[in-house]
């Protein structure tokens, strides 16, 4: 089974219109900020996905990995964003986060 990963935005959870909440389909939000690393991202998708436990059996931990990893290019060690500001650690504010529309089938 077939599955696809696709950045869809870096904003906080109030501005996503469209939770991907049909069939076949799941949105994923990771926190972030300008010294979020890639791998970072990548690690935080996969958890939230596992964690979901809607992803058919089918779709092996690797695939989603792999598609995961395709969706967040280059040096994994680099940063996700450095345009974003790095958060405080005393901000409770509502986080920005990078937002994946996962679809399979």
């Amino acid at each position: 089974m077939n599955i696809t990963v696709s950045y869809v935005d870096t904003c906080q959870a109030c501005y996503i219109l469209d939770h991907c909440n049909r069939e076949g389909e799941m949105l994923v939000g990771v926190p972030v900020d300008g010294a979020t690393k890639r791998h970072e991202v990548i690690t935080g998708v996969f958890d939230e996905v596992n964690l979901a436990d809607r992803i058919p059996a089918a779709v092996t931990n690797r695939a989603l990995l792999d598609a995961i990893r395709r969706a967040v290019p280059g040096d994994p060690e680099g940063p996700f964003d450095d345009s974003l500001e790095v958060a405080d650690e005393d901000d409770m504010g509502d986080p920005c986060q990078v937002w994946f529309s996962l679809t399979w089938g």
